[in-house]
């Protein structure tokens, strides 16, 4: 066989022989060529377990030489740095977290609503239920019949009412909302003067008070009992003291009761008489509502916004729930995510993926993956199919989608407010509300107008401060009367020593102090009294009386039905007149049109949803999967021991690339910093209030996020210094060593940026375009639960060394066997092509020898003899090398 070693000068010997000699060489050829295929073909499986045995255990990939240049001993490693690793590492966070979902979803553990409330970073799939659940078109319906009615609204209204005119006319009346639907006169009758003023009753027992009784009683008794025995003049002047003393008491225990039961009459009076001055004295501000309060009744009807006709409630409700969900849609889960390390990468195909390098060597030692592509076949089509819902998440979670709304719920609870307004029917009584006709007083009126009040006042005060002991003190000094009038020498000892008299004259020494000093100074009261009884007063009252009849007829402000015009108070006038600025507002920011996306989205994610139910979870995926399966019938099936392992190590991994991603972000990091305490300042210059409202709740949070993005930072740049350079990884447990030295830093801020970033097209123009660039940069490294993270640093290495396990038993013996098919199917083919080659060769030879008659083939003849008497080897390669 030594020409298989020297190819160049066989076939130089081959040209320069003659004709006998080729034949034979030929002749050799063929036949050698036949022995060897019958020899592969029966001793295949022997030869390749010898081969099997003899083949040493690969150090490091194929075709790759063991790396020179370090010294054996040497801890420094000479690799790529920390950005080459996270390139490396970042091809095996998407495999492992698309295989940790498809063993899930196999397993019905999780269903597609998860995968995709996970890929938007959902707290849970309940958010996406409650999306899906929406009634968007019963929404659609209403702010559509909501946007009809702002079209309607006339073009140029800017204001509905003179609040300024206004309100000083309604200042003049306003007392008048305070007394409705309280009782006045009817008509003039002499039946509405008061009863104590027709007959004076009482009115001279209420004069008396002015004077204490009680102190003129005390001293007498003091000087009676400083005697030594009876004196009848003593007695008497005692006597005379008690004698008014008991009949007040007596009147303000039996007879003030009375009068106070009696005051109803008096109290219509009081209230006519104020109600009738007050329309009396107001008549020209009252006609000049007329005009002001028509002009608002012309533009509120030329607002339907303003009518019952529209619903306000439903529409608020409807909103307030979308609202809470859009919090909700961006409110991040609490515990590690179900799709760390796959992101945008989800989309890739799975084939592609596992072709790389990389990925080949850490989890087969440079072979191939082919055995993953089928225990992917779920989630492969589970991505096939994602497109149609992934296409909806931007319109979802457009920033503006939330101002929107807020800015839709503040204006329809600006329109709740103008509808609780005077309906319009009541409009028509407008005119009708505001007669007014001045009438002349008569003489003596303010008489009654000045002491009426003061009088019902004075009463009241009266009845407050009659003591609680008036009946006993009042009975103990009907007793002490009747022993001064029988009093003796005998006696007398024994009266001043008598318990009664001791308790009168203390309660006589309180209802002195605590009666009789604090009403005499009621000197209004008293004066009212005095007014009251002239001679003339019950003339003057039935005057009065007469004069009130009149205005209250020839007025109708006072009248209940009217109590809705005291509704255009200042405050109710200012928010009319910012209703046709809102009508505007609504006119060109059409947050109808701008929901509109939002909406028509809905039903699309749920669409969506429902076709990922379509999906078996174990059976053939595809034609083209089934292809694989039907290539693969011998092939192992993948069993992850620990499948949370598969998603450990993609967050850590993740988390990993938003390490190296924020330490390449310092400038954008101090830019925010900077510029973030300018945007705290300049808020309060917002001009739309409802944006200003929204960024002072939003940006009070800066200082704590601020303190976190240094503090995490900080805590990178400290991490990134214990992670050594090291050559590309040849296995998973090379994998696990960079998360093992790392996993000593306590990660856990919670950081969401995205709020601040949205929030900055709140801003009046030119706004923070460069912080908003920065904000955007730094969003997504910076997002999400850090002390997931550091758990998961914690746990790599454990886990990649368990999935280091997984994956050499999947790709063990039957890794080995695909590779003796393809190398015996190589061999097979290189052969038929040299036998073509011979039998063309062996075919030209047998020509050329019968042209020339050449000599020699007997001889040839005899050594194919001898092949067939088993002598073919020897006899070959005799005959060869001879």
């Amino acid at each position: 066989m030594n020409f298989l070693k020297k190819p160049k000068e066989f076939f130089e010997l081959f040209r320069q022989s003659n004709s006998v000699s080729k034949m034979r060489i030929a002749c050799v050829l063929w036949i050698l060529f036949i022995e060897l295929v019958k020899s592969f073909d029966d001793d295949i499986n022997t030869s390749w377990n010898r081969f099997d045995r003899a083949a040493p255990t690969p150090k490091g990939p194929p075709g790759k030489a063991p790396p020179t240049g370090k010294p054996k001993n040497s801890s420094v490693p000479t690799g790529p740095s920390l950005p080459s690793i996270v390139s490396r590492h970042m091809k095996l966070a998407p495999i492992f977290n698309a295989l940790y979902i498809d063993i899930e979803l196999s397993k019905g553990q999780i269903d597609a609503a998860d995968v995709v409330a996970g890929l938007w970073n959902l707290k849970d799939k309940t958010v996406l239920n409650k999306l899906v659940s929406l009634d968007n078109k019963q929404l659609s319906t209403m702010l559509n019949t909501l946007d009809e009615k702002i079209k309607k609204v006339p073009a140029g209204l800017t204001q509905i009412a003179d609040v300024d005119a206004i309100s000083e006319k309604m200042g003049k009346v306003d007392v008048l909302k305070d007394r409705a639907g309280r009782e006045v006169f009817q008509s003039a009758s002499k039946g509405n003067v008061p009863k104590f003023i027709r007959d004076k009753t009482y009115l001279g027992d209420l004069a008396s008070l002015k004077v204490d009784p009680a102190q003129q009683v005390l001293q007498n008794l003091s000087i009676l009992e400083s005697l030594d025995s009876a004196d009848s003049t003593a007695q008497l002047n005692t006597r005379l003291a008690t004698i008014p003393l008991y009949s007040l008491m007596r009147w303000l225990a039996e007879k003030l009761p009375l009068l106070m039961k009696n005051l109803e009459d008096t109290q219509i009076f009081s209230d006519s008489l104020t109600t009738a001055s007050i329309l009396n004295n107001n008549v020209v501000d009252i006609v000049a509502l007329t005009p002001l309060l028509t002009s608002v009744k012309t533009g509120i009807s030329s607002i339907p916004l303003a009518n019952m006709d529209i619903d306000i409630v439903r529409p608020q409700k409807f909103l307030e729930q979308i609202a809470f969900l859009i919090s909700e849609l961006n409110t991040p889960a609490d515990g590690l995510p179900i799709d760390p390390g796959l992101g945008s990468r989800i989309n890739s195909t799975i084939a592609s993926v596992l072709q790389d390098k990389t990925l080949r060597q850490i989890l087969n030692n440079g072979k191939k993956l082919d055995g993953l592509e089928s225990a992917l076949a779920t989630f492969t089509e589970f991505t096939r199919k994602l497109p149609k819902i992934e296409k909806q998440k931007n319109v979802i979670f457009e920033p503006n989608n939330f101002i929107t709304v807020m800015y839709s719920l503040k204006v329809l609870k600006d329109i709740g407010s103008f509808q609780q307004l005077p309906d319009q029917d009541k409009f028509t009584e407008l005119t009708a509300c505001l007669t007014s006709q001045a009438i002349d007083e008569p003489d003596g009126l303010d008489v009654i107008r000045n002491h009426f009040d003061n009088f019902l006042s004075g009463l009241q005060t009266v009845q407050s401060k009659i003591p609680s002991t008036l009946n006993a003190t009042k009975k103990s000094l009907s007793k002490i009367d009747d022993d001064v009038l029988v009093l003796d020498d005998d006696s007398f000892a024994d009266f001043k020593e008598d318990p009664v008299l001791a308790t009168l004259k203390t309660a006589l020494a309180e209802m002195s102090e605590n009666f009789f000093k604090p009403i005499s100074t009621e000197e209004k009261f008293y004066e009212a009294v005095e007014a009251f009884l002239d001679k003339n007063i019950l003339d003057t009252f039935e005057k009065s009386e007469e004069w009130i009849s009149k205005v209250l007829a020839a007025n109708t402000l006072h009248h209940e039905k009217c109590q809705f015009i005291f509704q255009f108070d200042n405050n109710t006038l200012t928010k009319l007149n910012k209703l046709p600025k809102i009508i505007y507002s609504m006119k060109t920011q059409k947050p109808a049109e701008k929901l509109k996306p939002f909406l028509q989205a809905i039903p699309l994610v749920k669409s969506g949803l429902e076709d990922f139910s379509e999906i078996p979870s174990s059976k053939n995926q595809s034609s083209e999967n089934s292809k694989i399966q039907n290539s693969s019938k011998n092939m192992k099936k993948l069993k992850i021991t620990n499948p949370e392992n598969l998603l450990t190590v993609a967050h850590a991994i993740r988390s990993l690339e938003k390490i190296n991603e924020i330490h390449n972000l310092d400038k954008e990091l101090a830019t925010v910093i900077q510029q973030g305490d300018i945007v705290l300042a300049v808020i309060g210059n917002v001009s739309n209030p409802i944006n200003k409202e929204m960024l002072e709740k939003i940006w009070k949070n800066f200082p704590v996020i601020k303190g976190d993005m240094i503090r995490l930072k900080k805590k990178i740049l400290e991490a990134i210094k214990v992670i050594k350079p090291q050559d590309p990884e040849k296995n998973l447990e090379d994998v696990g060593k960079v998360y093992e030295s790392i996993r000593k830093f306590s990660f856990n801020e919670r950081i969401d940026l995205r709020p601040f970033r949205k929030s900055l097209d709140l801003f009046d123009a030119p706004g923070f375009p460069e912080m908003q660039t920065s904000l955007k940069k730094l969003e997504d490294p910076y997002f999400g639960n850090w002390w997931e993270a550091h758990k998961s640093f914690q746990k790599a290495q454990k886990a990649l060394k368990e999935l280091q396990w997984d994956f050499e038993q999947f790709f063990g013996p039957k890794d080995v066997e695909r590779e003796r098919d393809e190398q015996s199917e190589y061999i097979l083919s290189w052969m038929w092509t040299l036998s073509t080659i011979i039998f063309f060769e062996f075919c030209t030879l047998m020509a050329l020898c019968a042209i020339n008659k050449c000599l020699g083939f007997d001889e040839l003849v005899k050594e194919l003899d001898g092949i067939k008497n088993g002598q073919s080897k020897f006899i070959i390669s005799g005959f060869f090398f001879r």
